[in-house]
């Protein structure tokens, strides 16, 4: 009898141990392909990421909703990013050209990219993300900076090179966007130039300085007018003056009166000499 209850009372132990383990062993619930990342109330979120093949107990996981694991996917992130725009005042200098010519852009790229365990973690720590829709929309944002990266890149050598983007391989494609510092930790895996237009730059910088010669010009005639006016200004000022002055005199020689409704200015000045 003794016997028996000892046999139960181990079996009980062992199961009571083995529920234990199991509520703590929190690497089974990341499949391979996925990485996971424990956020606990108390401790926050635990420094490692959570790999399958690599065993991890917590006790965290004991106590009833205490932790849970964000889980993310491994597989690289497919995108076709679409960089498009205008040079800066391209509508304004397009019209000093009797072309008109287009100075916009379009730049069209296809990518695969994708993000250690490490920098998942990193990116929920700095950014709070919760799920496999937030991860996506974060890799979504750092597609279009690796974008941007490369159409950077075509706009600062195209000229002093005669560089074709057509030319560029996508080994150097992969090269230009890892060297932009917010994609650190983040591995292109695919990088091709779908398409690309390119506005002609020599031209714009000669739209450009048309432009700045025409508002010099165009400043110059402002000045030039503006002081004419000033003068105009002036003498019509002088001229009520006189006006002033001269109603003045009427008023303190009434027999001038006559003499200017003639308009003869020579008897006027005349009369004003006998006067005094």
């Amino acid at each position: 009898m003794k016997k028996g209850k000892f046999i139960s009372s181990l079996i009980i132990l062992l199961l009571a141990a083995g529920a234990v383990f199991l509520l703590g062993w929190v690497q089974f619930l990341v499949k391979p392909g996925e990485c996971g990342v424990m956020v606990s109330k108390t401790g926050g979120i635990y420094p490692e990421p959570i790999v399958s093949g690599s065993f991890l107990w917590r006790w965290e996981k004991l106590l009833p909703t205490n932790a849970h694991i964000r889980v993310f996917s491994l597989a690289p992130y497919k995108v076709k990013q679409t960089i498009s725009g205008e040079l800066p005042s391209s509508a304004l200098y397009s019209m000093q050209l009797a072309s008109h010519p287009d100075f916009s852009y379009r730049v069209e790229v296809s990518l695969q990219l994708t993000a250690s365990p490490e920098r998942i973690l990193k990116a929920v720590k700095d950014e709070d993300i919760k799920n496999q829709t937030e991860l996506n929309s974060w890799y979504e944002v750092k597609s279009k900076i690796a974008a941007q990266s490369i159409l950077d890149y075509i706009f600062e050598h195209r000229k002093e090179s005669l560089l074709d983007p057509k030319t560029i391989s996508s080994q150097d494609l992969i090269q230009i966007a890892k060297e932009n510092s917010d994609l650190e930790g983040i591995e292109i895996l695919s990088a091709e130039l779908v398409s690309s237009r390119l506005p002609d730059t020599d031209l714009y910088t000669l739209a450009k300085e048309s432009y700045a010669s025409y508002q010099a010009s165009l400043n110059q005639n402002l000045e030039e007018k503006t002081k004419e006016l000033a003068s105009q200004i002036l003498e019509e000022e002088r001229s009520l003056k006189q006006l002033e002055k001269f109603g003045e005199l009427l008023q303190k020689y009434p027999q001038l009166e006559e003499l200017s409704k003639s308009g003869d200015f020579t008897q006027i000045i005349g009369a004003l000499k006998t006067l005094r």
